[in-house]
């Protein structure tokens, strides 16, 4: 295994002391084993696999099992990549336990969204988190409504931890960053109104 950049670990130590944090490393500098990092450190505080959704570009989907395998010796039946119909999806993830992998665009559908809701996150990631700059697209809405119940969970005492990962979390402009980090931090940092932060 290779041996991880400073800037990995910082990061590392980083999410010891705060429960959400973004990784805004650059493409190429290990996003990806960072979070496994992260997360196998909360996962051995806890002394069990906390319940995990990442929400990741299509065509990673994947790669996030393949990442797991190299960089953690988390069984591959714990790691499950969500693909096919929508409802089988919501089925699949409500009646197993362990990492689930999907793409963005399933939270279009509101049968998964209640899903995920049910399903009660107590790790949430976004993976190429700067799909989720438009604060008025649904699927942004409904990601930002699944950390703030997240956030509601972590006052009650819950392990409740939250990730954006992109090295491109400004595309267009400053506005950009507003509903990443209301993913982030349920609207802690700047709060829960777009034309207040603009």
């Amino acid at each position: 295994m290779n041996e991880l950049w400073s800037h990995q670990k910082k990061a590392i130590e980083l999410a010891k002391r705060v429960p959400d944090l973004a990784l805004f490393f650059d493409v190429g500098t290990g996003k990806s084993r960072t979070t496994i990092e992260i997360l196998r450190d909360h996962y051995n505080t806890h002394k069990r696999i906390l319940r995990t959704i990442i929400f990741a570009p299509v065509i990673v989907v994947d790669n996030w099992k393949r990442e797991f395998a190299k960089f953690s010796k988390i069984p591959e039946s714990k790691i499950h990549c969500l693909h096919g119909p929508i409802k089988k999806r919501a089925e699949f993830l409500l009646s197993n336990q362990g990492i689930f992998v999907t793409n963005y665009d399933a939270l279009i559908s509101d049968d998964f969204f209640k899903a995920v809701l049910s399903y009660k996150p107590e790790i949430l990631v976004c993976d190429e988190s700067h799909r989720l700059k438009g604060y008025t697209a649904k699927r942004t809405k409904k990601m930002i409504r699944i950390s703030v119940e997240m956030e509601d969970r972590k006052k009650l005492g819950a392990p409740v931890h939250r990730y954006l990962l992109t090295g491109t979390p400004i595309l267009n402009s400053q506005m950009d960053v507003f509903s990443q980090f209301n993913v982030l931090d349920g609207g802690s940092t700047f709060g829960t109104n777009y034309f207040a932060f603009r």
